[in-house]
This record gives C-alpha cells, structure tokens and sequence, in this order.
C-alpha cells in the first residue's frame, strides 16, 4: 500500500493530485486553473462535480464574454 501510495504522489496527472492542484489554484483565486484541472479528472471523480463544473463554465464565458 505504501508503494502505490507513493506512485500517485509521483504521479502528477494521478486524481489527488489534480485535486491538489486544483485546491492551490482555488486558493490562489484561478478559477480557470480549478477548471482545468478538474476537468482532468476521471469520469468516475467528476461524478458530484458536473453541476460544479458547469457553472464554472458559464461564468468564465461571461467574464470574456
């Protein structure tokens, strides 16, 4: 278990990481970097995200708009 956890710290693409990510844009105010790397996500993570995402879309549209 300690190897696999060890490869998924590793793994820069891996899902916690890009919640990782994804948390320190937040964090940071990059609405299009929370985006993008949610976005990367597994389908199967995304699940309880969709609406999250969707709505983030449409914002971002609008502030290029």
């Amino acid at each position: 278990i300690r190897r696999q956890r060890q490869m998924c710290i590793r793994d820069s693409n891996s899902p916690r990481s890009l919640i990782t990510k994804a948390e320190i844009s937040a964090l940071n105010g990059d609405l299009k970097s929370v985006l993008y790397y949610l976005e990367k996500l597994p389908d199967d993570w995304k699940v309880g995200l969709k609406n999250f995402i969707s709505k983030c879309k449409l914002f971002l549209a609008k502030e290029n708009g």
